[in-house]
C-alpha cells in the first residue's frame, strides 16, 4: 500500500479518488447546525491538544489505552433455528443467551433463538482483526484508537477493500488531519489532508469512533478537553519546580562579612571569595563539606517562602483532576497509603466506571459498522472487565435455592454451564 497514513509530514497518494463536484449544504438542519470542523476546539487546535498528552495526562491515556487494547473479546453468530451456519465455521453453542440479549443492542441478537461462539480463526473478520495490516498488530490498532479517543475524542479506521468490497486491511488515520464532509443532511465523505496532500474517502471506507460532544452530534470531544486548563497548569508547575530544583536562579545562602566589626570587603575580594566557595562547595560531590573561618563572617540561609509550598499543593490538585477526567484512580500513579484493600477497590471502580463504558462504545461501533459487512448476525462481545464478588454471588444463589426461588438447573443456565 503506497498511501502513507502514518507520517505527519508526507502523504503519498498514487490512487487518489476523483475530485468531487459537490457543495456542502448550508441550510439549517440537524446535522449541519451541530457540525464543527475537527481542526480546532476553542483556543486550542487538535495539534495543540495532542502536544498536551504528556505528564500525568499522557500516563493516564496510556494506562487506559493499554487496558482497552489488551481486553479480550470473542466473536459470535446469532441465528434462528431455521438458519444454517456455513460449513467452514467452527462454532460452540452458548447456553445462556439471556446475558447477550441484555448487553448487545442488535436486532438479530434480540430475535435470536440460538447464539454460537465462532471458535476457529478462518472466518474473514477474525483473520482481519488478527492481522490488521503489514505494519501493526491488533493491539497497536486498538491502543492508538483509544489514545485518539481520549485525547481528541475522534478515531478513524480506514478499511482497505478487497474482493467483493470485503475489507482486507485496516489502517488507523491521524484524527487531527480528518475533516467530515456534510451534504444534504448526510455525511458525504471524509477529507484527509496533510500539508498539500489530500485524499477523500467514502463513508463506507471509514469507521468513525467518537465520544459524544454536547453541542456537536458529528465530531467528538476527548477526555483531555475537559482538563486542558489543568493540564496546561501542570506544565507550568513542572517548569516552576524545575527552576526550584536549580535554586530558582538564586543562592542557598548569603555570606555576610563584618557583622561585628563593621569591616567591608572590596569588589576583588568578594569575587575571589565567591570563586573559592563555588569551587569548593558548588558541585554535588562537595555537599556537606565544612567551612572553617576565623574571620567576621555570618551565614544567612535562604529558604522557600509559602508561595512555593502552595504551588506544590496546586500541582497535586491538578493531578487529581486529570486522573478523574480519564477515569484513572490516582493510586495507579502514586504510591501513597496504598494497601491491598485500596488497590482492589480502585481496580473495581476503574473496571466498572472507566473500562466497561469505553469498551461498550468500541463494541457497539464495530458491531454496527464492521461486522455487518460480513453478516448482520455476526457480532463481538468483550469479556466483562468487572470482577464479580464471588462470595456475594454464592450467598445470593444460596438464598434463592433455600427459598425455592430457583432450581439448580436454572443456576447452571445463568452461569452458562
Amino acid at each position: 500500500m503506497n498511501f502513507n497514513i502514518f507520517n505527519r509530514k508526507t502523504l503519498n497518494i498514487p490512487e487518489q479518488s476523483p475530485a468531487r463536484n459537490e457543495t456542502e449544504s448550508t441550510g439549517a438542519n440537524i446535522i449541519q447546525s451541530f457540525y464543527k470542523d475537527t481542526s480546532g476546539f476553542g483556543s486550542f487546535t487538535s495539534q495543540n491538544i495532542l502536544e498536551m498528552n504528556t505528564g500525568y495526562a499522557g500516563i493516564c491515556s496510556n494506562i487506559v489505552a493499554q487496558s482497552i487494547a489488551t481486553q479480550p473479546f470473542k466473536i459470535y453468530i446469532a441465528k434462528n433455528k431455521s438458519k444454517k451456519i456455513a460449513g467452514y465455521i467452527d462454532v460452540k453453542k452458548i447456553n445462556n443467551i439471556d446475558e447477550f440479549k441484555k448487553t448487545i443492542n442488535k436486532s438479530t441478537v434480540q430475535m435470536a433463538d440460538e447464539i454460537y461462539e465462532i471458535v476457529n480463526s478462518e472466518h474473514p473478520v477474525i483473520k482481519l482483526l488478527n492481522d490488521v495490516n503489514p505494519y501493526m498488530s491488533k493491539t497497536d490498532l486498538f491502543k492508538i484508537t483509544q489514545i485518539y479517543l481520549d485525547i481528541i475524542g475522534n478515531a478513524f479506521w480506514y478499511l482497505k477493500m478487497g474482493k467483493n468490497n470485503i475489507p482486507e486491511e485496516i489502517y488507523p488515520l491521524l484524527s487531527e488531519y480528518m475533516k467530515i464532509k456534510i451534504k444534504n443532511n448526510k455525511i458525504s465523505g471524509y477529507e484527509y489532508q496533510v500539508n498539500n496532500s489530500k485524499r477523500t474517502f467514502t463513508p463506507e471506507e471509514i469507521i468513525h469512533f467518537k465520544y459524544l460532544n454536547t453541542g456537536d452530534l458529528i465530531v467528538g470531544r476527548g477526555s483531555l478537553y475537559n482538563v486542558l486548563i489543568d493540564t496546561e497548569r501542570m506544565k507550568y508547575y513542572n517548569i516552576y519546580e524545575s527552576a526550584l530544583a536549580k535554586n530558582n536562579g538564586r543562592p542557598d545562602f548569603i555570606l555576610k562579612y563584618g557583622n561585628k566589626t563593621g569591616a567591608k570587603l572590596d569588589e576583588k575580594s568578594k569575587l575571589e571569595l565567591e570563586k573559592m566557595l563555588n569551587n569548593r562547595y558548588g558541585r554535588t560531590k562537595n555537599n556537606g563539606k565544612p567551612l572553617v573561618s576565623d574571620s567576621d563572617f555570618e551565614i544567612i540561609t535562604l529558604g522557600f517562602p509559602t508561595k512555593e509550598l502552595q504551588f506544590i499543593e496546586g500541582r497535586q490538585d491538578a493531578r487529581q483532576i486529570i486522573c478523574s477526567a480519564f477515569g484513572v484512580p490516582e493510586s495507579f500513579l502514586v504510591n501513597k497509603e496504598v494497601n491491598r484493600a485500596n488497590i482492589d477497590g480502585a481496580e473495581y471502580i476503574y473496571a466498572k466506571y472507566t473500562l466497561f463504558p469505553k469498551l461498550t462504545i468500541i463494541q457497539e461501533v464495530l458491531n454496527e459498522y464492521l461486522f455487518t459487512i460480513y453478516d448482520d448476525s455476526i457480532f463481538m462481545k468483550y469479556e466483562n472487565p468487572v470482577i464479580e464478588d464471588i462470595d456475594k454471588k454464592i450467598k445470593y444463589y444460596e438464598f434463592l435455592l433455600k427459598n425455592d426461588l430457583i432450581t439448580k438447573e436454572e443456576i447452571k443456565t445463568q452461569l452458562g454451564l
